[in-house]
């Protein structure tokens, strides 16, 4: 994203001033999360850390095509507006370094999506209150370009995981 020179400037104006409110953010989210510039004590090359405040987008964020996933190692799956669709994983064993990947493209709209550990006796059921949380859901647009992640060690019982 870019911004205009007005905006930026705003922006790191507002950034700046937070550090007004230093002790109150350190107490609530925690000195080891803020970067030095507002407050904290976590250490960055940059004075924003990882967020990007505009300009050029790095090559390594940029999409390339070369990197998608072959056609026959995908799975299609069609889900309509306002519904809600689950791929099953099971895992029979814990193995340590175990990873569950996740790719996907969509033809328009966007997506909520999370991995949750099935509750006992619902692994049929697409979400239960009774499931516990692996990766928290998410909504985000991905009509333009492919959205992918990881998560480690998902989890140590042998029942289904759902994506």
């Amino acid at each position: 994203m870019v911004y205009a020179v007005e905006t930026l400037a705003s922006i790191l104006s507002l950034l700046s001033s937070f550090k007004i409110a230093e002790p109150a953010a350190s107490e609530s989210i925690g000195e080891e999360v803020l970067y030095e510039n507002w407050g904290g004590t976590r250490k960055s090359e940059t004075p924003f850390g990882h967020v990007r405040t505009g300009g050029k987008i790095p090559l390594e964020l940029r999409y390339n095509p070369s990197k998608d996933l072959p056609p026959d190692k995908l799975q299609k799956l069609t889900v309509s507006a306002r519904s809600a669709g689950f791929v099953p994983v099971v895992l029979d064993e814990h193995r340590c370094g175990r990873r569950i990947k996740w790719w996907w493209r969509l033809d328009s709209n966007d997506i909520s999506f999370g991995i949750y550990r099935s509750a006992p006796g619902q692994e049929k059921v697409a979400e239960h209150n009774d499931d516990f949380m692996v990766h928290p859901k998410f909504k985000l647009q991905t009509e333009f370009v492919p959205e992918d992640g990881e998560v480690s060690q998902p989890g140590k019982q042998p029942v289904p995981h759902m994506l």
